[in-house]
Order: structure tokens, then sequence, then C-alpha cells
């Protein structure tokens, strides 16, 4: 239902005009091209994403859809095996986890692989001592689940599965049944 109210807009002669919520502001040139955020472009043809190159390449290296190419999951091994139902969405945020904790664990100790982002500054002393020390914790207390999923699960290389797999990127799909299982572990200790 749409709602409208009366206004007085004094011009030249008085009137009351109608107005309604959808036609305030300025009205819409129609025919013109827009850029994404809704803007007109100043462009004089429309040009192509930027991406879709990428996109192609994407959807033609790992043999996907162009929908799914799209999607941001693809960009990585285990993302793709979440798309593909091999991992369960569980497992693949385990492996998100496990990617975060690790990264912190390399800032606190002041490794050159780290992406330093989440790092308290280095101002207050106490705060990042404090943080150095719960980053250290949190990555020891998840290596420490691993290893004792790796001794019930002898015939498994969780260690493998999650260097090559998650840390690396690669595609080994021998080492698949192995990811899920150490996935599993780091599931019940992130819950």
């Amino acid at each position: 239902m749409r709602e409208s109210y009366n206004i007085r807009v004094f011009h030249s002669t008085c009137k009351t005009v109608n107005y309604h919520y959808e036609s305030m502001g300025c009205p819409k040139i129609i025919g013109q091209l827009r850029e994404p955020n809704g803007r007109i472009s100043r462009a004089k043809s429309p040009r192509e994403a930027v991406d879709t190159l990428a996109i192609e390449m994407r959807a033609k290296r790992f043999g996907l859809m162009l929908q799914e190419a799209k999607n941001p999951l693809a960009g990585s091994y285990i993302g793709r095996l979440c798309l593909q139902g091999v991992l369960t969405q569980d497992q693949y945020d385990a492996a998100q986890k496990y990617l975060q904790i690790r990264n912190n664990y390399l800032c606190a100790k002041g490794l050159p692989s780290a992406v330093f982002n989440e790092m308290p500054s280095s101002t207050d002393d106490k705060a990042r001592d404090k943080w150095v020390e719960f980053a250290t914790e949190q990555f020891f207390n998840m290596q420490e689940v691993i290893k004792e999923a790796q001794c019930l699960y002898r015939q498994y290389n969780l260690y493998a599965a999650i260097q090559y797999l998650v840390i690396e990127d690669q595609m080994l799909p021998h080492l698949v049944s192995s990811l899920r299982v150490a996935l599993n572990a780091l599931q019940k200790h992130f819950h």
C-alpha cells in the first residue's frame, strides 16, 4: 500500500500537491548506461567487468560452470571441495578457522609469511604480550587436537592433508579423506 501525504508548495501560486514516497527526489533518467552502484556512466560504450577474464580462466582451469566460478569459494581447493559436496560447510569453516589461528600464531612470532592484520598496536606492551600468549596457546591447543586425531587414525596422514590442501592449497585428491578426518577433529575442538 502506498502512503501519500500532502505538502504545501509555495510557488507563484499556492497549491497542495499529492506526493508519494516512491517519487521523492530527482526523477530517474531512463535510457542511460549505469555503473554498478547506480550512477550514470560517462563511458561512451559499456565495458566488460574487470574480473570476467579471471572468472573465465578459473572456470576453464578447474572445470567449473561460469556461475560456480563466480563464487568466492571456488578460489581455493577446499572451497571447491565444499562446492562439490565433498566437504561440509562446517568442515570448510574449520579449515578457515585453522588458517586464521595459524596466521595469528605466525604474527605473534613475527615470521615473514604472516599477514599482519589483527595484531594489536605496539604502543600497549601488556596487551600485545597477552595477545601473543593467547595466539600461541590457541595454536598449540589446535596442534594437540590434530596430534590426538593422528594417534586415533594411524592410517591417515592428517599433517600432510592440512599442510598441502589447506595451507599450500594444492590439488591432491588422495589426501581428501585424511583432510575430512582432520577437519572433523578441528570442528569438534572449535565447537
